[in-house]
């Protein structure tokens, strides 16, 4: 053990803010979910059936911003406040977390669009017909053409 008492400043930087991100990570999933459902039915409202990749886009893009506002928000000011420790910048916070991690979550939600399409193409052909006629969720055509 003697090799680690040189390395424990190291070892406490790494893992000393885990459980803060893991709350400020948990806490901004289930408020950003809880709003990406309701976005893709109102925009599945306003589409019918059509525009699949406007629906999984645009949902999710929404529910991202509010992702990274509240994550970045609670990881880089609020919990380094509660803990005693000087919070980011909110300059950096906004600029450098938010708006720059923002844009690589947008593009990976244009790049999920033809993964959707494809998952479509894997469902059983009666099933696909009953989604797109009943304009339902494809787990909701399965689970009642079962019953």
């Amino acid at each position: 053990m003697a090799w680690a008492l040189p390395n424990h400043d190291h070892i406490m930087a790494l893992f000393l803010p885990a459980p803060t991100l893991l709350a400020a990570s948990m806490t901004s999933y289930l408020i950003s979910q809880f709003n990406d459902v309701p976005v893709f039915q109102e925009f599945r409202a306003w589409t019918g059936s059509r525009h699949m990749r406007l629906r999984a886009g645009g949902s999710t893009a929404i529910s991202a911003l509010i992702d990274n506002i509240i994550f970045n928000s609670l990881a880089w000011m609020v919990f380094p406040w509660l803990l005693g420790e000087p919070p980011l910048g909110l300059r950096a916070l906004i600029f450098t977390y938010v708006i720059g991690t923002y844009w690589i979550r947008l593009a990976m939600a244009v790049a999920e669009a033809p993964f959707v399409y494809l998952a479509g193409w894997f469902l059983p052909p009666e099933d696909r017909l009953r989604y797109r006629r009943t304009g339902s969720s494809p787990l909701l055509a399965v689970a009642t053409a079962t019953t």
